[in-house]
């Protein structure tokens, strides 16, 4: 997973000032960035306004959310394609199935989602683990 470079006492500061195990905030901004279909005008805010109050909201790209004193992050919208593992995933339109090409599995699009948000929260999407390694790293020179 993520946290390469913090150490666990500063994960811990972080985790001290939000008001939320790390794992629990990058599980909740894992399941707000998931989309079967990514919209690229779109971006996950994360805002936090103090100690132990944060929103996690969808805005769009060039909204003006910068205020003075509050921490902002933009995370990209995820796709299940994002996700190792589910890279080779097609819609089949005749069955209205997304099927594996390499293993012939199929999936409605609700399992898709939950299986690859599954697979994020367990650290297998690097496009997310790495915008997260970076929030993890401003937010602890900020607080």
């Amino acid at each position: 997973m993520v946290k390469k470079q913090l150490t666990n006492r500063k994960l811990q500061k972080i985790e001290e000032y939000l008001g939320v195990f790390i794992d629990d905030l990058r599980a909740s901004l894992i399941e707000k960035a998931m989309h079967i279909d990514n919209d690229y005008s779109k971006k996950v805010l994360l805002e936090v306004y103090g100690e132990k109050d944060y929103k996690i909201t969808i805005v769009k790209r060039g909204y003006r959310y910068y205020r003075k004193n509050i921490f902002s992050f933009e995370f990209s919208i995820i796709t299940p394609f994002d996700v190792n593992g589910f890279e080779s995933f097609q819609y089949d339109l005749e069955n209205g199935l997304y099927i594996d090409v390499d293993s012939n599995e199929k999936l409605t699009e609700n399992d898709l989602l939950d299986e690859a948000i599954n697979s994020a929260i367990s650290g297998y999407c690097n496009k997310f683990e790495n915008e997260f390694e970076q929030f993890l790293n401003e937010f602890y020179k900020f607080i």
